[in-house]
C-alpha cells in the first residue's frame, strides 16, 4: 500500500469536537477521481511524519489502523480515512463535567473494553516498538465489534511537550485487572513485528516525508 497524497475538498470540513489536535472531519478527494469521508489533522511537520510512517508501519504488523494520507495541498496536513467509529470515552459516557468517581468507573469500564479486544495485546506490543506512550480511551474507537487504532502524533519522541515515561495502554490493561494475560500475550506479539515492515513503511513515507 502506498501513501496517497489527496486534497481536502474546500469548505467541507467542520471540527471534530473531540481531542486536542484541532482534528477536522471532512472530503478528499484522491488522484483517482474518488472521494472519501477522512480527519485532517493539520500539525508540524515531525508530527505529520510520525503518524504517516507509524500509521503505514501499524498497519503492516496487523493492527487496524485508519488507512492514512497526506494533503498536499498548503497547508499540508495529515489525513485518515474517517471510520466513523465513536472513540471509547464517548463509548461509556466518560465527561470532564462528571464527578471524580463516576469519571473513574467510567474509566474502569473503557478499560475493560480494551482489555476484551482482541487486538489489545499487539497494539501494545507496537506502541512500546515506536514509543507510542499516549494510547488512551479517546483515541482507541469501537463500534461494538471493530476496533480502529488512532493517534500516533506523539509517536517516535515527537511531542510538544515532555511526556512522563508510562504507557497509557499498559495502564489501562492494569486498571483492567488482566495486566498478566495482556503482557504475556503483548510479549509473544513482539516476535511478530518484522524488521521488513519497517523498511516497507520507510520506503513509502520517504517519498513524501523526511
Amino acid at each position: 500500500m502506498e501513501l496517497s497524497v489527496v486534497e481536502l475538498i474546500a469548505g467541507t470540513d467542520s471540527p471534530v469536537g473531540t481531542g486536542k489536535s484541532g482534528a477536522q472531519r471532512g472530503l478528499v478527494r484522491y488522484s483517482d477521481g474518488s472521494i472519501k469521508a477522512a480527519i485532517v489533522k493539520r500539525m508540524d511537520f515531525k508530527a505529520i511524519a510520525a503518524e504517516c510512517f507509524c500509521s503505514m508501519l501499524l498497519r503492516r504488523w496487523g493492527l487496524n489502523v485508519p488507512e492514512p494520507a497526506i494533503v498536499g495541498s498548503p497547508p499540508v496536513a495529515f489525513a485518515c480515512v474517517d471510520v466513523s467509529y465513536p472513540n471509547l470515552l464517548q463509548r461509556v459516557g466518560w465527561s470532564e463535567t462528571l464527578p471524580p468517581d463516576v469519571r473513574e468507573a467510567l474509566a474502569e469500564v473503557g478499560a475493560k473494553l480494551v482489555a476484551s479486544f482482541s487486538q489489545t495485546p499487539l497494539a501494545l506490543a507496537a506502541d512500546e516498538a515506536v514509543r507510542n506512550l499516549d494510547r488512551h480511551l479517546g483515541n482507541i474507537l469501537w463500534d461494538g465489534n471493530e476496533v480502529a487504532w488512532v493517534d500516533h502524533d506523539r509517536a517516535l519522541g515527537v511531542s510538544p511537550e515532555p511526556m512522563p515515561d508510562m504507557n497509557k495502554l499498559a495502564s489501562l490493561a492494569v486498571m483492567s485487572g488482566e495486566h498478566a494475560r495482556i503482557a504475556a500475550a503483548a510479549v509473544t506479539a513482539t516476535f511478530t513485528l518484522s524488521g521488513n515492515a519497517v523498511d516497507e513503511a520507510h520506503r513509502v513515507c520517504s517519498a513524501h516525508v523526511d
